[in-house]
């Protein structure tokens, strides 16, 4: 029987996270007792931040600053108190809470009057902004830092932000003043001589002439780029850091690979492998090990790049675990691409393979490979590592009955549908490639979200309904199989799959449908009807230029007339009053009917509040730590949220709302609906769920078909949006 492998390593991460969490607090409690630090006791704390970075001890370096959160504002010293919010702020960043790295960092712009210190907060604020999504500020933030340093003063700080400013310039294609950028950039580089931080920084101007050279085609960049590669390499090898020399060496290979010279490619890379591989250099071991593989495909050695895709993968996920700076691994640009990569090869030999024995091994290991790759997805956008994950995870053999769980892979040149059944997985290749599918899932949620839109859903939800239903449907009868779980893939997570139509009937019309970021992700555990209790709240009144959404009040009474609850709402639906509750309260639902907006940023989603916003991470402060206490939130229900058209990042962090609040499963909505039909639906769905027997998948599918059968509120904009996410049970 094939199964998803659990990740006992990760629950104990988990665990020693909220540890750590509740020492912080009582470490706080603490500390607010105690009498002004003086200035020479924040001097000492700034080293011991400064020592603990150097090591790469992020953990200790965040617990220290836990201990101390308001020292900063006890100093009287203007420029002392500048500092520490700087790096309290940098130390935000680096564990990826951007929203309070800023908050911080801006203080610490605002406090600071000398050169240097102004120059570095400035610097700091931007490299958060590009983390923010907000390139246009970042280049602002870095010309300002540049601008405000000088030879003399600090070269490295100097140099650092004319760095970031031509990679700013580079990411947002400026291209106009990248060649001048990448100009002062060596200038400035020359003068620090043989410094310790020289060599660094030179790799660096040659991955940014690299990366110039890739995306304009131009020769005269990759001509540069080995130059100045040349030169760190030679510095490297004079200090006799490996660690070093091995990017020089990497970078010289891809810049080979450029050229199309795939042997001189090959024997820079396995070189830069050899160096890492000599001083246990895991933190770029994985990328030379991946290149490995890219080029021994490239160069028809099939056997040789799955093996180096293996290496790659396990180096990775070796150091995944303990990856704490959130600027290291890129998910899009490194983590996805690898195990995509492997996922092509992997179900490429499968397809061709005869032996059910094999093709089932295969298939065990790519699905294996995608759940670790959902697992650093959904940690990577939501910038936390200290995640409210299950404690135990689902395996086939717990979801045989009636389940099947769907694995779109969209590649350059189609898309791969493995589907894991109550015997075993099957593969099904799809005639579409990824660009070709986002077109026609972009397509789809456009038709399908306006109402005004009448029936030109039909055509794209057709097309959707043949690619990935029709090939299986014959299995899923055989099976018997009655829920659909669907991993969706990039743009698959803007679509409802309900709406997917065969010409006569809906897709929900034929089976349960719930969605989930990973089946890892998603704890086997049935909804226990005994001793329901649920907290309901939310806004029928319009707040901070939101407009008022009616029909709340009526759906608040109808949970009241159906479970022992909880009402708040309107002017008692306040921000402490809501975190009070969800925090203290013994609910096995939540359930919050109130505008909620998910962004690609996760630090910009929120619920709204009559005098506020409620932020995931907030959501999580107040949720995350019952399920270590024997009463984890069973079901957190938003029934007002919305994404963006064709944003599958604001989409993941949709679907990734249950884990991030620490709760079992979450009904939301892709975009806001009719208020009437929202508490109409939400009151059937309640009413199934009261039925024993039902699943909360079932109840959803029951409640969706009475909607669409009903004159009025028959169009999928008004049924469709809403998701099952996590246990469907």
């Amino acid at each position: 029987m094939i199964k998803i492998n659990a990740m006992a390593a990760y629950g104990k991460l988990h665990r020693a996270c909220l540890i750590a969490s509740l020492l912080a607090l009582i470490a706080c409690a603490d500390v607010m007792a105690r009498q002004p630090t003086s200035a020479a006791q924040a001097e000492t704390l700034l080293r011991e931040l400064e020592t603990y970075r150097n090591e790469g001890r992020l953990d200790k370096a965040v617990e220290l600053a836990n201990n101390n959160p308001t020292l900063p504002g006890q100093l009287s010293d203007r420029t002392m108190r500048a500092r520490l919010w700087r790096a309290y702020g940098a130390l935000r960043y680096a564990t990826g809470q951007w929203e309070e790295a800023e908050s911080l960092l801006t203080q610490a712009l605002t406090l600071a009057d000398d050169g240097p210190l102004k120059a570095a907060a400035a610097n700091d604020l931007g490299l958060v902004k590009i983390a923010r999504r907000e390139p246009l500020r970042a280049i602002a933030l870095f010309k300002e830092a540049y601008a405000m340093t000088s030879v003399a003063e600090d070269l490295e700080l100097r140099v650092r932000a004319g760095m970031n400013l031509t990679r700013a310039y580079l990411d947002h294609g400026q291209w106009g003043t990248l060649a001048d950028s990448l100009a002062s950039n060596a200038k400035d580089l020359a003068l620090l001589g043989d410094a310790p931080a020289a060599t660094p920084q030179w790799l660096r101007l040659g991955r940014l002439y690299l990366e110039a050279g890739a995306r304009l085609n131009a020769a005269d960049y990759r001509l540069r780029s080995f130059q100045v590669l040349q030169k760190a390499l030679a510095m490297s090898r004079r200090a006799d850091n490996k660690a070093q020399e091995s990017y020089a060496l990497g970078y010289i290979g891809q810049l080979y690979e450029q050229e199309r010279r795939v042997e001189e490619a090959l024997d820079y890379t396995r070189r830069a492998l050899f160096a890492a591989q000599e001083v246990g250099a895991e933190e770029s071991l994985y990328l030379w090990q991946w290149r490995m593989a890219l080029l021994l495909r490239q160069s028809g050695d099939s056997v040789g790049a799955v093996r180096s895709y293996r290496q790659a993968i396990a180096s990775l996920n070796r150091i995944q675990s303990r990856v704490q700076d959130h600027s290291l691994v890129n998910f899009r640009e490194v983590i996805r691409p690898l195990y995509y990569g492997f996922a092509d090869m992997m179900l490429a030999r499968s397809a061709a393979m005869t032996d059910a024995e094999g093709k089932q091994s295969i298939l065990q290991e790519v699905m294996d490979a995608l759940e670790s790759m959902k697992l650093a997805e959904v940690e990577n956008h939501f910038n936390s590592e200290c995640m409210a994950l299950p404690e135990r995870q689902t395996k086939l053999t717990e979801i045989a009955g009636g389940g099947a769980v769907f694995y779109p892979v969209s590649l350059a040149d189609r898309t791969e549908l493995i589907v894991l059944m109550p015997d075993g997985a099957r593969q099904f290749t799809l005639q579409v490639n990824a660009s070709e599918l986002q077109a026609l899932t972009i397509e789809f949620r456009t038709q399908i979200e306006a109402y005004s839109s009448g029936a030109g859903y039909l055509a794209p939800a057709q097309k959707l309904y043949s690619l990935f239903i029709e090939p299986v449907k014959s299995e899923l009868q055989r099976q018997n199989v009655s829920t659909l779980i669907v991993v969706p893939d990039a743009s698959l997570r803007t679509i409802p799959f309900a709406a997917l139509h065969n010409g006569q009937t809906f897709l929900i019309e034929q089976f349960a449908i719930a969605t989930t970021p990973g089946m890892t992700l998603t704890e086997p555990a049935p909804f226990q009807r005994d001793g329901v209790r649920v907290l309901a709240g939310g806004l029928a009144a319009g707040a901070q230029g939101f407009a008022p959404i009616p029909g709340v009040a009526a759906e608040l009474r109808r949970i009241e007339a159906l479970f022992p609850a909880r009402r708040i709402q309107d002017k008692d639906f306040v921000l402490k009053a809501v975190k009070r509750e969800i925090a203290q309260g013994e609910y096995s639902i939540v359930h919050l009917a109130t505008h909620a907006e998910f962004n690609s940023d996760h630090t910009k989603s929120f619920l709204l509040t009559y005098d506020g916003r409620l932020t995931l991470d907030s959501l999580q402060d107040s949720v995350g730590l019952r399920r270590y206490t024997g009463a984890p939130l069973d079901l957190l229900v938003l029934s007002a949220c919305q994404t963006a058209v064709g944003d599958d990042q604001a989409a993941l962090g949709l679907a990734g709302v249950a884990i991030k609040a620490g709760a079992r499963s979450a009904l939301a909505t892709l975009w806001f609906i009719n208020d009437r039909a929202a508490s109409q639906l939400i009151g059937e769905f309640y009413a199934h769920l009261n039925n024993s027997g039902q699943s909360k998948a079932e109840a959803l599918r029951k409640a969706q078909v009475s909607m669409l059968s009903r004159p009025g509120s028959s169009h999928p904009s008004l049924w469709a949006p809403f998701l099952l996410i996590g246990a469907w049970m």
